[in-house]
């Protein structure tokens, strides 16, 4: 089991995930991976770690909360069905997903962390079914 201060280095990849441009949070995934969704998917996984965090003293509430509100938004969006939102070329060029980006850049600074390149490593794809 992950310890609190790893939890807290996986929120603060998810941040920089969605933080990043376009053009790394592609070059992060395999080719058969969904990109919009698998960072919405990445990023609530670890927000759902928050709790714990701010028990941990790792967090503060505030914090959680700046975290939390970007999850709601990107939840929103799934539970509206905005289809044309979880494309690549609205990952790529919407006005929305860059305005979740400048939110998250601001959450990494509400964590006292700063944007870099998100390492991933703690994550592992499997490809579906092909047929």
């Amino acid at each position: 089991m992950a310890t609190p201060e790893r939890k807290m280095a996986m929120l603060i990849e998810a941040l920089r995930l969605l933080a990043a441009d376009y053009h790394t949070q592609k070059s992060l995934f395999p080719d058969y991976v969904l990109v919009p969704e698998e960072i919405a998917l990445v990023f609530h996984d670890c927000v759902l770690l928050g709790d714990h965090l701010v028990s941990s003293g790792l967090l503060t509430n505030h914090q959680l909360e700046s975290v939390a509100a970007i999850d709601r938004e990107l939840e929103l969006r799934s539970n509206q069905e905005q289809k044309d939102f979880w494309t690549e070329q609205a990952l790529r060029s919407s006005e929305t997903w860059e305005k979740i980006r400048r939110r998250a850049q601001e959450a990494l600074g509400l964590l006292g962390s700063r944007m870099a390149l998100p390492r991933l490593d703690w994550l592992t794809f499997v490809p579906g079914d092909q047929q």
